[in-house]
């Protein structure tokens, strides 16, 4: 029975991680623009990890997934996609989307 309810409180806490998230994104987090520094890590994998720049048109480039639309979406949706493309190549990839510099216009708005 303790597993029971230890598993059901961390579905619970998962949960309302989740909801958290969300309401992040609807509340005003962070939207990458032209022009910010990112650091796209992929877990036990050098070769397909970079630092790229915005580009002026919103993309950035990387390998086996060519130009991704970054400009407008959240660091967090970014590696959601991310992992999603890249793991047609690699089986379970963990992807990391660090802003390393804002350069865009688009700041974080304040409550």
């Amino acid at each position: 029975m303790p597993r029971r309810v230890a598993s059901l409180a961390f579905l619970l806490l998962a949960a309302a991680g989740l909801a958290l998230a969300d309401e992040d994104a609807a509340a005003g987090a962070y939207r990458i623009g032209a022009g910010d520094r990112l650091e796209i890590l992929v877990w036990k994998n050098d070769q397909l990890s970079r630092i790229v720049t915005v580009r002026p048109d919103g993309k950035i480039s990387l390998p086996l997934v060519n130009d991704v639309e970054a400009a407008g979406v959240t660091p967090l949706a970014l590696r959601d996609y991310l992992s999603k493309k890249l793991s047609e190549f690699v089986p379970s990839a963990e992807v990391s989307v660090i802003v390393t510099e804002v350069r865009s216009a688009l700041t974080i708005r304040r409550l």
